[in-house]
């Protein structure tokens, strides 16, 4: 939702009935006083509106603990990490209920247009039935890659040519703006598209919202496909209780899984860290909604607080987007959907050797979308769990 410029019609001089007449200097300093006066009044009304806009957004934050884990000696680590590595994670309430009320109030705040704020509200309801049997919807045949032209090379051509039962779908920054425009108009969604400071975020931003309107496999343009699509996350081992059929409703993989590394938040934002350059995720996923009310909550508290958003410090570029708009972000949604589904901690991915089946969710080892990396015991690009890889000198472009 825009908010727009009040606009003031101009006052017209009034007229005698009987003939025209020059206003005196005392009518025209009193014309001048009421025109203020409306002015005044016109500019308190908006400010009042935009605030309670504002408010109507922002106050879904308010249900969110920014942090599980208390910061006091009588809490025990997780890890030998200790209490940092557990409060890195902002993870936000763990209360189910809590949780539908705050991605439903979203749903219903956010200005959607209605056929889509209808199909997200059923989806949202199926995905958080926690105590059904019935089948979820798995990831639709669709590949996803976005940037500012496509090369036509073997690493790009990889995911047609291992997925030929699949739809490609490449947009470009035209593509990207006119898709976000017509499936978002007028809505809060597009409103922080607009304010977004940074080609990366909005990147970051782009993949949510194609995954969570339209679903299937999302790429960055300088990945590799290494194995089909079918085959991914097919040998999973599965901790607890297996949540729908044998298809996930989504596939995520490990980024970094630091060990016992003292030094780890030198490098990285969380201790276990999920990879968001490739995923797969059913349309409508909680976890996405997550993501994209997170984000949008966030750039709305920047404007209020800095007002019109411009370009981020580069000094401050990495952490800023990591956080915002980047894997930060999409960790916690993801690690808070799979603790409410299946109580699992951050703990509990540490370490993974192949595939593991989490509830609804498959969650592949850093050998799966990070082979190559050197770091993390991953293994090569020819390792059987290596299902994609990126280039090292990753591209950053809608």
């Amino acid at each position: 939702m825009h908010l727009g410029t009040t606009h003031r019609e101009d006052v017209l001089p009034f007229y005698s009935p009987n003939k025209l007449s020059i206003p005196s200097a005392s009518f025209k300093r009193k014309r001048g006083l009421f025109a203020c006066f409306v002015a005044l009044i016109c500019f308190v009304l908006l400010t009042l509106w935009s605030r309670h806009i504002y408010d109507k957004h922002v106050s879904i934050a308010q249900t969110l603990s920014p942090v599980r884990y208390p910061a006091d000696s009588s809490t025990k680590p997780l890890s030998l990490l200790g209490l940092e590595a557990d409060q890195a994670y902002h993870l936000g309430s763990l209360s189910p209920s809590v949780y539908q009320r705050t991605l439903q109030t979203f749903i219903d705040t956010a200005s959607l247009p209605s056929r889509l704020k209808t199909r997200l509200s059923n989806d949202l309801h199926q995905f958080l039935a926690f105590g059904s049997s019935g089948p979820l919807l798995g990831p639709p045949k669709n590949i996803w890659q976005t940037n500012d032209v496509r090369p036509l090379n073997s690493e790009t051509m990889s995911w047609e040519t291992l997925n030929p039962d699949r739809k490609f779908r490449f947009l470009n920054d035209e593509d990207a703006e006119e898709w976000v425009r017509r499936t978002f108009t007028d809505s809060l969604v597009e409103q922080v598209w607009n304010a977004l400071p940074h080609v990366i975020m909005k990147s970051d931003f782009l993949r949510y919202l194609l995954l969570l309107v339209e679903g299937g496999v999302y790429s960055d343009m300088d990945t590799t496909c290494l194995k089909p699509i079918d085959v991914w996350g097919s040998d999973a081992d599965v901790m607890g209780h297996m949540r729908g059929d044998d298809s996930p409703s989504a596939i995520v993989g490990i980024e970094a899984d630091v060990g016992d590394r003292a030094d780890w938040h030198d490098w990285w934002s969380r201790p276990i860290q999920i990879v968001q350059w490739t995923m797969a995720f059913s349309p409508g996923h909680p976890i996405l909604l997550d993501v994209v009310e997170r984000i949008c909550n966030r750039t709305l508290e920047a404007e209020h607080t800095w007002g019109p958003l411009t370009v981020i410090p580069e000094e401050r570029m990495t952490k800023t987007v990591l956080e915002w708009t980047g894997p930060a972000v999409f960790t916690d949604a993801t690690l808070r959907f799979l603790q409410m589904e299946s109580g699992i901690n951050w703990t509990d991915l540490k370490n993974l050797q192949k595939p593991l089946r989490v509830g609804s969710i498959t969650v592949l080892p850093v050998t799966g979308f990070s082979p190559g990396v050197g770091n993390f015991g991953a293994g090569a690009t020819s390792d059987p769990q290596a299902m994609a890889s990126y280039a090292l000198d990753r591209l950053h472009s809608v």
